[in-house]
C-alpha cells in the first residue's frame, strides 16, 4: 500500500486486511480522540476503541469517501460519547484504588506524576473553557476544528443549515476569543498586584 491512499486503505480494511484497519486508526483515531477529550469523556482509549470497533463492524456497508468515512466515525462517537455520559449520570462516582503495599494506584500508567498533573490541568483547563460555550457551539467547534469535518458535514450530523453551523461556528470563536482575553486581563492584573 502507497503512504496514504484512502480508498486502497478502504478496500484493504473491508476485506479484512490488518494493515487497512491499522491504516484507518492510524489516521482518524487521534481526531476521534480530540473530539471525546472536548466531549469530557474520561476513558478516552477506551471509547476510541469502541467507535473503531463499531465502524470495522459496519465497513461492508460503507461507500464514499475520505470526509464520508470521517464523518461516519464522528457520529458514531457523538453517540458514544452521549451513552458514556448518561451512564455516568446513573453511577455514581468511581473511586481509586490503591495499592496499600506500595502506597501507589493500581492503575499505574508510563507518565510520570508531573506529567500526569499537567495533562490532568491542562484537560480541565480545556473542558472549563469548552463549557463556556453553548452545547450547538461546543458540538460545531469540536466537529470542525478537531475532526475537521466540512461545514456541510457538521450541518448534516447535527441536522442544521451550512448558514446555522458558521453562525455557530462564529459565535463560538467570539466567546472563546473573549473568555481567552478576559483570562489574559486576569493574569496581567494579578501579576501588577505588589
Amino acid at each position: 500500500m502507497e503512504p496514504w491512499d484512502f480508498a486502497e486503505t478502504l478496500r484493504a480494511a473491508q476485506r479484512g486486511d490488518q494493515q487497512g484497519y491499522a491504516g484507518l486508526w492510524r489516521t482518524f483515531s487521534p481526531r476521534i480522540a480530540g473530539f471525546l477529550r472536548g466531549r469530557g469523556v474520561v476513558d478516552i482509549d477506551a471509547v476510541t476503541s469502541h467507535v473503531f470497533c463499531d465502524a470495522f463492524g459496519s465497513l461492508d456497508t460503507f461507500t464514499g469517501n475520505e470526509n464520508a468515512f470521517a464523518a461516519f466515525l464522528f457520529t458514531i462517537a457523538r453517540r458514544r460519547a452521549v451513552d458514556v455520559h448518561r451512564r455516568r449520570a446513573r453511577q455514581p462516582q468511581e473511586t481509586l484504588t490503591w495499592d496499600t503495599e506500595h502506597g501507589d494506584r493500581t492503575d499505574r500508567t508510563e507518565l510520570s506524576a508531573e506529567d500526569t498533573v499537567m495533562l490532568a490541568e491542562d484537560h480541565r483547563w480545556a473542558l472549563s473553557v469548552l463549557a463556556t460555550l453553548s452545547e450547538d457551539q461546543r458540538e460545531v467547534l469540536l466537529l470542525r476544528i478537531v475532526g475537521d469535518l466540512t461545514v456541510e458535514a457538521v450541518a448534516n450530523e447535527l441536522g442544521k443549515t451550512p448558514g446555522a453551523v458558521k453562525a455557530l461556528q462564529r459565535r463560538g470563536l467570539d466567546t472563546l476569543r473573549r473568555t481567552a482575553l478576559a483570562e489574559q486581563a486576569d493574569n496581567e492584573g494579578g501579576k501588577e498586584a505588589p
